[in-house]
């Protein structure tokens, strides 16, 4: 099984890089996923590499909704979809995209997390309040949780609430 395993990565790190050699060579991107269109998962993590290259985040997103358009209901494409629109900044979207694992119990701190980001890296911080409020519900001593948070209320000129949370942090600190 382990022998199995290694080859898959391998078969699927070596896809990456033809993938990665084909866009170089400036071939077109639309064959490129046609290729892939049977295994949507492949064309997700292919996306989520783009994403962190330079020139490249605007074809991720294609890549990552082409993925998503081929595979609606994969919790991994979605959540690369996911990433990528807040990566480009693109909330609503996200939002659009993640609210599929909103009612997923297993999920929807995860998405709900990544769709907070969005909003903090947008500034839309009372939206955002909102979501590391519930967030914080989820998981009370959630350290990521509350430095967000924190950081949200400075951004809000709110210093009280801001203090409760780098207190509760501070006291925090060194007990796990």
């Amino acid at each position: 099984l382990f022998l199995l395993q290694r080859q898959l990565e391998l078969e699927l790190s070596s896809c990456l890089s033809l993938a990665k050699l084909w866009l170089e060579q400036g071939c077109g991107y639309e064959d490129l996923f046609e290729l892939f269109s049977p295994h949507p998962k492949l064309l997700s993590d292919f996306a989520q590499w783009m994403v962190t290259q330079k020139g490249y985040k605007e074809l991720a997103e294609k890549c990552a909704e082409y993925a998503f358009r081929k595979a609606p209901l994969d919790k991994e494409v979605i959540f690369n979809y996911g990433r990528i629109l807040v990566e480009r900044r693109k909330c609503e979207q996200a939002k659009e995209v993640l609210s599929r694992l909103f009612s997923d119990p297993g999920k929807r701190e995860q998405a709900l997390n990544i769709y907070g980001m969005c909003l903090v890296r947008s500034q839309r911080w009372q939206e955002a309040e909102r979501i590391y409020l519930e967030l914080i519900s989820l998981k009370p001593n959630q350290v990521f949780y509350r430095s967000i948070l924190a950081k949200i209320y400075l951004a809000l000129g709110d210093d009280e609430r801001a203090k409760a949370q780098l207190i509760w942090l501070t006291e925090r600190a060194g007990k796990d």
